[in-house]
């Protein structure tokens, strides 16, 4: 299981930096690192991390970028 929901409550609820919350023996280097900026572009707050499920924030956090479709794909006739 990811440790998520605790690595946002530190951060938020808390106020701890990504260096204290590294610091943690639960919560792995990689994971504050990784989540923390994914959490900030999804514009997860902590009040509402509370109120989805694992599945749900995992799904927020890790969702698939679409391609963009108004780029002009090159043709390869001239290589």
């Amino acid at each position: 299981m990811r440790k998520i929901l605790e690595l946002l409550r530190l951060a938020v609820d808390l106020g701890l930096s990504i260096h204290k919350i590294a610091a943690s023996p639960s919560i792995p280097r990689f994971a504050v690192t990784e989540c923390s900026p994914r959490a900030y572009v999804a514009g997860v707050a902590w009040p509402l991390v509370q109120e989805l499920g694992d599945e749900q924030l995992e799904a927020r956090l890790y969702a698939k970028r679409q391609a963009a479709s108004n780029v002009a794909m090159r043709g390869f006739a001239h290589i």
